[in-house]
């Protein structure tokens, strides 16, 4: 069998590695382009590549010996990117979905370190502090795993935790040291540490996932920033309060909703986010994330 270049197919030790059914016997369009020499003949519209008005100096041909083993290792290194992608996509669809399924521990948390219910039954008080710590713990580490492939996680997970730890301080002080300049001291170190933590966490998500879907990509980049002008009007609606409280119960009426509303589309994210790695890895059927 003829190719191109002029080799001899059937001499070719590495024709059936490379599964070649020879590049001008080829029934597939597609095969040329395998081959560098085969897909520059092809493109000038020539038979063969004495047929080239550049045949005589052209350093493709010269390599006509060496251009199967390079194929050979052209598909290899395409077989390897191809598995790398989808165990990535097994081991981000995995977590991403446990972190998904994480905002029904949130609830729990929420509810039992509500100051109203909390006031209501005080025994509820040391429970709801031990497993809200345990959650922020937990969603912490889940984000230190991830970073296996970002190391924006990492980051992400460490202010998490660290936050959490922050956030137990004020239930380690007594009501009678407490004061509004402690509250104060106590309040920022850990809004620091949330907003920085949504800061890695968010574009994390960004960075996995901008290489399958950039709109998606996206809007997680605009997620964080609507998040952190929600924290800018939530500490607005705090310093209002003082001035009237009138408007500033309004504000933070708004910011409340804004803040459900944020919460909601983050999930929306996370769970498209989730399920498109879990389609790529083929955890489930293919189609729209």
């Amino acid at each position: 069998m003829n190719s191109y270049c002029g080799k001899d197919c059937e001499a070719c030790a590495q024709r059936k590695k490379i599964n070649c059914p020879g590049c001008q016997g080829a029934s597939k369009e597609a095969w040329p382009g395998r081959c560098s020499l085969a897909a520059c003949a092809k493109a000038k519209g020539n038979r063969s590549c004495a047929q080239c008005i550049y045949a005589t100096g052209c350093q493709k041909l010269k390599r006509k010996d060496r251009e199967p083993m390079a194929t050979l290792q052209r598909l290899h290194a395409e077989a390897t990117g191809k598995r790398r992608k989808q165990e990535q996509a097994a081991f981000l669809g995995k977590w991403l979905w446990v972190l998904f399924w994480m905002f029904l521990p949130s609830l729990v948390a929420g509810l039992l370190t509500d100051p109203t219910l909390t006031a209501q039954f005080p025994q509820l008080s040391l429970p709801g502090t031990v497993f809200s710590l345990a959650y922020t713990v937990a969603y912490g580490v889940i984000l230190l795993l991830l970073s296996k492939e970002c190391p924006k996680y990492k980051l992400a997970g460490a202010f998490v935790i660290a936050g959490g730890l922050v956030g137990l301080l004020p239930s380690l002080i007594s009501a009678a040291q407490y004061n509004s300049s402690l509250s104060l001291l106590l309040t920022l170190p850990g809004l620091a540490l949330s907003i920085a933590a949504q800061f890695m966490e968010f574009y994390g998500h960004s960075q996995v996932i901008e290489p399958y879907h950039n709109t998606l990509s996206l809007r997680w980049k605009q997620l964080w920033t609507w998040n952190l002008i929600l924290t800018l009007v939530n500490f607005a609606s705090g310093l209002l309060l003082s001035v009237s409280w009138f408007f500033g119960l309004v504000l933070g009426l708004l910011a409340s909703v804004a803040s459900l509303a944020l919460l909601v589309l983050k999930l929306v994210y996370l769970y498209r986010t989730a399920q498109l790695f879990r389609e790529k890895a083929g955890l489930r059927p293919q189609g729209r994330p």
